[in-house]
Formats: C-alpha cells, sequence, structure tokens
C-alpha cells in the first residue's frame, strides 16, 4: 500500500539534503529537482512510512548534530563572532585579525551604490552599457556582454543576491563615472564615514584575489564587517534584496539563487557570503530573533557547510544562553 504526502518547496529543499535519511524512512521517495519549481508536488511513499512531521524532526535533529559536530572544533574559521545591534558582543574570536574579505567586500559596494541613488546621482532604472574591461572578471557572474544593455535595479540583484562579480564591476563603473578606480574612492571614503577605515581597506568592487585583479586583496576584520553590517542593515532597499532566494532578471532571461543558503534559517534574512581559495569561504548574517537581532560573521571557514553550520551553531548558542 502506498500513501501521499503534499510537500511545500521550502520542504523538499530541506529535505533533499538529507536523501540518505529520507531513503531509510521514506521508500520509495520521487522527487526529481525540476518538480522544485512547483509550489506543492505530491510524494509517494509506504502506508506504514513516517509522518511528514517526524521526518522534518528528524532531519532537524541530524543538521544541528552536523553543526555541533564540526563545531566542536574552533579550529574550522580563522575568526568569528557573534553581536546584537546594541554593540553586545557575546562570541569572538580573533575579530581584530585582517583577512581577505573575498565577496564580503560587495557589501561597501552595494552601500556606496545604494547612497548614490539616495542622493539622486544615480536611479534603477538607469540602463547601464556593459564595457569590454567588465563583461568577463572571473569568477563567478552572470551571463552578458559588450554593448549589452542593463538596468542598474538588476545588476545591483545579480551582485547582492548571485555576487556576480562582472555585475558588481558594472555597477562601480556606472557609478564612478566611467572610472572604477573612483569607485574605489568612494569605497574608502564610505568605510571612514562609518567608522572601519582602520579595519576595512577596498581595492576592488568585487573582492576578487590579486590574481584576477593585480591589486592588494580586500582585507578587514571580523569587528569591521560587523559594524559595516549595522549599517547595512539601516538600508531597507538593500535588506530587501539580500533576502531574496531566487528570481529572474534582465526581462526574465537571467535566472539567479542566493549564494547564502541560511535565508530564511533562524531568522537570517541577509547580508553577504564570500570566497575565493586565498580567503576560503566567509559570510555575514543578520538574524531577527523577536525585539533583538544578531550579527553573526565568519571569516575562513574551510568548506561552505563548515561555514554555514559555524553561524546556525553560534547563534543557537547565543540564543540559548541569553534565554
Amino acid at each position: 500500500m502506498r500513501k501521499e504526502l503534499k510537500l511545500t518547496k521550502n520542504k523538499i529543499k530541506k529535505l533533499l539534503d538529507k536523501k540518505a535519511l529520507i531513503d531509510k524512512e521514506l521508500e520509495p521517495l520521487f522527487i526529481r529537482e525540476e518538480e522544485l519549481e512547483n509550489e506543492e508536488i505530491i510524494v509517494i511513499c509506504r502506508e506504514n512510512s513516517i509522518t511528514l512531521e517526524d521526518l522534518m524532526r528528524k532531519v532537524k535533529e541530524e543538521k544541528k548534530q552536523e553543526r555541533d559536530t564540526v563545531l566542536s572544533k574552533e579550529d574550522t574559521y580563522l575568526a568569528g563572532l557573534v553581536a546584537d545591534t546594541r554593540g553586545n558582543i557575546y562570541y569572538s574570536k580573533n575579530i581584530d585579525k585582517k583577512l581577505p574579505m573575498a565577496s564580503v567586500t560587495k557589501v561597501m559596494t552595494l552601500l556606496v551604490t545604494f547612497d548614490a541613488i539616495r542622493n539622486g546621482e544615480a536611479h534603477f532604472d538607469d540602463k547601464v552599457v556593459i564595457t569590454k574591461d567588465v563583461y568577463n572578471k572571473g569568477g563567478s557572474g552572470i551571463s552578458m556582454k559588450p554593448g549589452e544593455k542593463f538596468t542598474l535595479l538588476d545588476l545591483i540583484r545579480a551582485t547582492a543576491i548571485y555576487s556576480a562579480n562582472n555585475a558588481a564591476y558594472a555597477v562601480a563603473k556606472h557609478i564612478g563615472k566611467g572610472s572604477i578606480p573612483n569607485f574605489i574612492k568612494k569605497m574608502n571614503k564610505k568605510a571612514r564615514e562609518v567608522g572601519v577605515s582602520k579595519e576595512i581597506s577596498y581595492y576592488s568592487p568585487a573582492g576578487l584575489p590579486t590574481r584576477y585583479t593585480k591589486e592588494p586583496m580586500d582585507i578587514g576584520t571580523a569587528r569591521g564587517i560587523y559594524k559595516l553590517s549595522l549599517e547595512a542593515i539601516k538600508y531597507p532597499e538593500y535588506m530587501e534584496i539580500a533576502g531574496i532566494k531566487q528570481m529572474k532578471i534582465h526581462n526574465g532571461r537571467i535566472s539567479i539563487r542566493n549564494r547564502n543558503h541560511l535565508i530564511g534559517e533562524e531568522g537570517i534574512y541577509g547580508i553577504k557570503t564570500g570566497y575565493h581559495k586565498e580567503a576560503k569561504y566567509n559570510i555575514t548574517v543578520a538574524s531577527k530573533d523577536g525585539q533583538r537581532e544578531f550579527i553573526v560573521v565568519i571569516l575562513g571557514g574551510n568548506s561552505y557547510k563548515d561555514r554555514d553550520n559555524a553561524v546556525l551553531h553560534l547563534l543557537d548558542k547565543v540564543k540559548r544562553e541569553l534565554r
């Protein structure tokens, strides 16, 4: 005998990460990636299989055990910080050590861009012409070619959600009035205004390593990134975009997914991930928990799973200690 279970798209994504557990508890289970576009799908399973509620609880318990196992070793990342929006620091490790930021650099790129929009120097519907010097910057990027036109809003989305390096350079050139060096000056000026210039130094709008840019790497401390994150959450227009899990841009021709896999977990709604070989895996997130709001920064994780598990473990630990 078989029975049917209705699963939402969000639950399917969580379950796919635990296929071994699913195969054991729900056999057979028919899930195909292409079905994930639907809001709800039907899963066929054994009549005497576990209930969906019990299965989701087991998945959650197993993920927590994984996080606790990973975090039993503090050397899984180079620096970390958990603090609230009032300046209280609840956990810290090497928070004043300067490390490569990778794409966490793009937080400042976006803040400078939103400042220009707020000041009337640029507009979301600006048409940005892609030039030869920005369309292929290496690393993560969206499909574009020289001469093609994108709206500034779509380039912002590609930068904030998908962490597209070519989009970040196109934004920088547009806001910098044709000059990327001029835009980088704006980034460092904003760092001085926010009070993080001694903790963060910018040399590019995307955070790419020296082997791509021929410039020094963008570096920062966990404390400085925390301070910058406090500034970022003051921009609701930025946070709205940073919290989008996936969308289509460029008149539906390009699909982008958020590089931050933690959106929606533990109240997390942003902010930015980062990776390259020299920096390893970085992230800064904002999380709401009732009336409290936290920022978590992890730099130099060994893998994206280690980094993400560190965030969730530390958030859970701090919340339990504050109860």
